[in-house]
């Protein structure tokens, strides 16, 4: 009598944790704030439409070019917090500008640390910062999370040591994330 109420009660048991489970994929991702507020480690990061416009130093004649970047050797996590987003570790990032045929520099890049966000909310598929960065979830399940976020400027002193002035960055990061 006891084993035939301890398999019911699992067999109850587990049906319930499967129709949860179902329950959270239809969930918008701000009913989900709470499968993401948790440790992360970063797997893949690359850039997406990564463009670069600046001037030549020696003639300020205006140029644009191409970024493209790959990360690799990856020993970083993602701390999402209730009130804080920040990250311990590091992974490379390498990649190339280039101005068609005519020019082309590598670079590689250690990335120890990512900018902390202390104030963050989910709206929709997006995480807002408090300080107006947009991060745009793409694909979040339970143990995985792709998003997009723009390149920021904070490249400028690479794009100084190849001779560029007054450049801008624009494209965007993408990282994919799992538990």
């Amino acid at each position: 009598m006891k084993k035939g109420l301890f398999v019911i009660a699992m067999i109850l048991f587990i049906t319930s944790c499967q129709k949860d489970d179902k329950g959270n994929e239809n969930k918008t991702l701000t009913q989900k704030k709470n499968l993401i507020e948790t440790t992360w480690n970063v797997t893949k990061v690359h850039s997406e439409n990564g463009k670069i416009s600046g001037t030549l130093p020696s003639s300020d004649f205006p140029i644009t070019a191409d970024l493209t970047a790959e990360g690799k050797d990856y020993d970083m996590k993602i701390f999402f917090k209730k009130d804080l987003i920040s990250s311990k570790g590091s992974f490379t990032l390498s990649g190339k500008i280039s101005v068609g045929s005519i020019f082309e520099k590598p670079f590689e890049r250690k990335i120890t640390e990512l900018p902390k966000i202390k104030k963050w909310k989910i709206k929709n598929d997006v995480i807002e910062t408090e300080n107006g960065l947009f991060i745009k979830v793409t694909h979040h399940s339970e143990n995985k999370m792709i998003f997009t976020y723009p390149i920021t400027n904070n490249f400028g002193d690479l794009l100084s040591s190849y001779g560029i002035k007054n450049g801008k960055i624009q494209g965007n990061i993408i990282l994919e994330l799992t538990k």
